[in-house]
């Protein structure tokens, strides 16, 4: 497992529930984003 020690940059979407919920309208029971990955349309839509 790889360290935070290193001199590489960590970047991480925070917040992204609440973008998808409030300002792209996506309903997420339970405030969880992950069973979006179940679907070819919920892939697309965190890729983008």
């Amino acid at each position: 497992m790889t360290t935070l020690t290193d001199d590489r940059i960590w970047l991480a979407w925070t917040g992204m529930e609440t973008d998808l919920i409030f300002n792209q309208g996506v309903d997420l029971p339970g405030f969880a984003a992950f069973p979006m990955v179940d679907s070819s349309d919920g892939r697309a839509r965190l890729r983008d």
